[in-house]
């Protein structure tokens, strides 16, 4: 699925700078992200300084509540509440666009709430970027065919989802949804946005004056490698661990692993050992009993079914693994919430 700008309407190059106008409803839910909060509306504050006053407005839209407490803990007043906006389609006509920022789990009520707002967008052919667990909430619901997702959630969703292109890209875009994990990809975005309606130079000095070397495309991977998550340590193991956890259901072995490499299963046990304190073997076992972790957390799948994916063939021995690297069973872990001590 290709990357396209967000937002369509393309102003001319030659279009005044007074001429050019930009009008955002960021809609909020509790667990919301600061870091993505923050860059969306700080790109957007600076957008408007480089074109004059009020030219870019934003509005912060909250639900169920103008109370909303973000998932650090730290409180916002939002400017209204989607309650006391009089009708979704009024907020449809009002602003240009919709950005959709929610916590990562959703509860029944903001998982209805964000599924309603979305069909109204399409409805209107209204531009709207969902960033947080919504994204889960519009794939497992059939209401996009493709998704960027945060990359800790995309084996999951891929599973409580089939029949959606889920990707681990910066964001995508979908008709007129566009997907993002957020986080810092959220001014990835923005900035997309900024240029797609008020002109490269505009994104340019935006990006300038918050000191960004350069915007990462949509398209771009998120940095979820090896190299990026373990800072340091040779490329030919970085090769190594990458092969291991993008083959969780039916792991390679350390001698394939070896080949694919280039080197001896020796000189991979070194490195392994040296750099990371841990077998090959033992390494490949931790990043499946993690990927059932993310499952349990983030898919209602049956026990069973994620000892499957995670590349148990026995659903007793993969109990067994769990509670010898956890403290608890897969069962007891959803149970209660997730109790485990660190591997």
């Amino acid at each position: 699925m290709t990357f396209l700008p967000p937002f369509d309407v393309v102003p001319r190059l030659d279009m005044p700078p007074g001429r050019r106008r930009l009008s955002v409803a960021i809609v909020l839910s509790d667990g919301f992200s600061m870091l993505s909060l923050g860059a969306i509306t700080d790109a957007l504050s600076l957008a408007d300084r480089q074109l004059g006053v009020q030219t870019v407005s934003k509005r912060l839209v909250g639900f169920p509540s103008h109370r909303l407490l973000s998932r650090s803990g730290i409180q916002v007043i939002a400017d209204q509440s989607l309650d006391r906006v009089q009708g979704e389609a009024e907020l449809m006509r009002t602003y240009d666009g919709l950005v959709l920022c929610t916590g990562d789990l959703l509860s029944s009520e903001q998982a209805q709430t964000a599924l309603r707002l979305v069909r109204n967008a399409k409805r209107h052919a209204k531009p709207i970027c969902v960033i947080g667990g919504a994204v889960r909430t519009l794939a497992e619901n059939g209401l996009i065919s493709g998704c960027s997702d945060h990359w800790t959630r995309v084996s999951s969703l891929r599973e409580t989802a089939p029949t959606v292109c889920v990707s681990d890209t910066i964001f995508l875009r979908d008709g007129h949804v566009v997907t993002s994990p957020g986080e810092a990809a959220a001014l990835d975005l923005v900035i997309a946005l900024i240029s797609a309606r008020l002109g490269q130079d505009v994104a340019s000095a935006v990006s300038a004056q918050l000191l960004i070397e350069g915007v990462r495309g949509g398209s771009r991977p998120q940095p979820r490698f090896a190299a990026n998550r373990f800072r340091g340590i040779p490329c030919v193991l970085g090769a190594a661990i990458d092969m291991f956890e993008a083959r969780i259901e039916e792991p390679p072995s350390t001698s394939d692993v070896a080949a694919a490499v280039g080197i001896s299963v020796r000189q991979l046990e070194r490195l392994f050992a040296k750099h990371l304190k841990i077998s090959p073997q033992k390494f490949c076992r931790r990043s499946q009993l993690q990927h059932a972790i993310r499952l349990i957390e983030q898919s209602s799948m049956e026990i069973i079914e994620i000892a499957i994916v995670c590349g148990f063939r026995e659903t007793a021995t993969f109990n067994k693994q769990f509670k010898r690297a956890y403290g608890v069973t897969p069962s007891q872990y959803r149970q209660f919430g997730g109790c485990a001590v660190s591997y």
